[in-house]
C-alpha cells in the first residue's frame, strides 16, 4: 500500500511540477542559489530553475503542510525533486523517509520527458539495504528555503537500476 501512495503521489508530483518546465525560458539564476549534490560520487550542481515551496496541502488536505524542492540540472535533462507532507506545521529541523506519518518522496527523472525516461524513487532494491533520505531544513524565509540532505540510494522500478544521491545541500527562491 505505501509503494502505492508513494507511486502515485510521485506520477502526481512529475505531472504537475515537470510538464511545467518545458515553458520556461529563463536563464541561470543567480548563483546565490542553487542545488548541490553528490550523485554516484560526482558533484552536481545546479543553478538554473530551482523551486522550492512550502505551504498547506490545498485542496487536498488543507491540514497538511507540505516541502516541494524541485532541482533541474542545467542542461534541464534531469530533474531531482522531494516532497515531505504532514499535518500541521513543518519548521526548521530534521525530516527522514522512514518517519510515519510523514509522506517523503524523493524522485531523480533521468532523460526527463524523453523516451528513455527514467524515474529512481525511494524503494528498497533486491539485494540492498532499505533506501532511506533525510532532509534538513536549516532556514526558512519569506523569500528562500536552506537545508541540506543525504541517503544512501534510489531505486528504478522498471529498468531494476539505482543510484546514489549524497551530501546535498540547498538555497532555493522560495515559491508563493
Amino acid at each position: 500500500m505505501k509503494i502505492l501512495l508513494t507511486l502515485s503521489l510521485a506520477i502526481a508530483f512529475s505531472l504537475i511540477f515537470f510538464s511545467c518546465k518545458k515553458h520556461h525560458t529563463e536563464g541561470p539564476a543567480s548563483n546565490d542559489h542553487y542545488v548541490r549534490y553528490k550523485m554516484n560520487g560526482t558533484l552536481v550542481t545546479n543553478t538554473r530553475l530551482n523551486y522550492a515551496w512550502l505551504k498547506p496541502n490545498a485542496p487536498t488536505n488543507p491540514s497538511q503542510i507540505m516541502f516541494m524542492l524541485v532541482s533541474n540540472s542545467n542542461d534541464l535533462k534531469d530533474v531531482l525533486g522531494f516532497t515531505i507532507q504532514r499535518n500541521g506545521s513543518l519548521p526548521v529541523g530534521t525530516y527522514n523517509s522512514w518517519d510515519d506519518p510523514v509522506h517523503f518522496i524523493v524522485d531523480y527523472f533521468q532523460d526527463n520527458t524523453a523516451p528513455n525516461e527514467k524515474d529512481f524513487t525511494i524503494g528498497n532494491a533486491p539485494g540492498n539495504p532499505a533506501s532511506t533520505f533525510t532532509i534538513v531544513l536549516t532556514s526558512i524565509t519569506s523569500t528562500e528555503i536552506k537545508g541540506t540532505f543525504t541517503g544512501n540510494y534510489l531505486y528504478d522500478y522498471v529498468g531494476h537500476g539505482t543510484i546514489s544521491i549524497t551530501e546535498g545541500e540547498f538555497c532555493v527562491k522560495r515559491n508563493p
